[in-house]
């Protein structure tokens, strides 16, 4: 487990460092949510906690709950677009439980991720491509969940190096592996 300043940042969790939340992936598909220790500790005493209602979408970068504390007032930011599917009640009857434990009865929402944006680069020897964007939808249909991924690269040039660099052998296992994971997850 990391630790940075004195706050702790437990290996099974995913980060949005920007926004210092945590993404903990739950057996369904969805993620429970919350704000990071180390974020927490600079909001002071939490007075106010306001999740976006049940059933409502939320956008990547855009509020999905509002949160009042003693030295800061402010919203918590997805790092996808999504849907609430949950929220914390007892952090809404009790808003200093964010405080006291962030990564634990201080979970703020339980989330639908619906579709994911990222740039990256590919590089290996002899080819290195432009930086392109990733974007992956999940779509609900039939009690299965279909995601398709979609490159956009900056220049056909780009594109067709990419394609011909034999990316296909790294993907193919990781496709392999993530149907590996989603079986086991019931």
């Amino acid at each position: 487990m990391a630790r940075v300043q004195d706050h702790e940042f437990p290996e099974d969790l995913f980060y949005d460092v920007e926004n210092q939340i945590w993404y903990a992936p739950l057996g369904d598909g969805t993620l429970r949510t919350g704000f990071t220790s180390w974020a927490a500790a600079l909001m002071g005493e939490v007075l106010v906690f306001t999740p976006k209602r049940l059933g409502h979408a939320f956008e990547k970068d855009r509020w999905f709950a509002m949160v009042e504390g003693g030295k800061w007032v402010g919203a918590a930011r997805a790092g996808f677009d999504g849907r609430v599917v949950a929220h914390n009640e007892a952090l809404v009857r009790k808003p200093e439980l964010l405080t006291r434990d962030a990564l634990g009865d201080g979970w703020m929402l339980i989330v639908r991720p619906e579709r994911v944006v990222f740039t990256e680069q590919f590089s290996m020897p002899g080819f290195t491509s432009g930086e392109y964007q990733v974007t992956s939808t999940f779509v609900e249909g039939g009690g299965k969940t279909t995601l398709t991924t979609t490159i956009l690269h900056k220049s056909k040039e780009n594109r067709d190096g990419h394609l011909n660099s034999g990316i296909e052998r790294g993907v193919t296992p990781a496709y392999d592996r993530l149907a590996e994971v989603v079986a086991g997850m019931g």
